[in-house]
């Protein structure tokens, strides 16, 4: 069992996480969580603008603040998404509405977080999840295509 969780822990560590939040200081701080909990490739932009126009190759998920200076996280969802159409993206806000999160979510998030004293702890296992779940996805897709290919063999 250790093993699989030193090779489960380098494949999270390998994980290319975007942060996009308009405010320096938080997007320091998470960063430097992130890293502190061994997330080595953690990219950093002030604007969805920025990020789109440095972008070289892809994340694997993005954390989006929901209010930015200039932009609206949704925005932003939307133009990374028509880009990469199953790109995961976590929404953080400091919004108290419950209906802020439940817009977010139903435009496509694939989670949204509350920024305050235990954001570090839920985006980590946010991101956690989302990365098993598309492992996990890969997986059943690869075994439909070993399992129909054996069976187009055998009849």
């Amino acid at each position: 069992m250790l093993y699989y969780k030193n090779k489960k822990m380098k494949a999270l560590s390998q994980i290319r996480i975007f942060i996009i939040d308009d405010d320096k200081f938080y997007l320091t701080y998470i960063e430097q969580l992130l890293k502190k909990r061994n997330f080595q490739n953690v990219f950093v932009f002030e604007s969805g603008r920025e990020c789109l126009q440095k972008m070289v190759n892809p994340p694997d998920i993005v954390v989006l603040d929901y209010h930015l200076a200039d932009e609206v996280g949704v925005d932003v969802m939307k133009s990374l998404r028509a880009i990469y159409p199953d790109l995961p993206i976590i929404f953080l806000t400091s919004q108290k509405s419950i209906d802020v999160v439940v817009d977010i979510m139903k435009k496509g998030a694939n989670d949204c977080i509350k920024k305050g004293d235990s954001d570090i702890y839920q985006l980590v296992s946010s991101i956690v999840f989302i990365f098993e779940n598309i492992n996990n996805e890969k997986k059943s897709r690869l075994f439909r295509k070993l399992k129909s290919g054996f069976i187009s063999l055998v009849f």
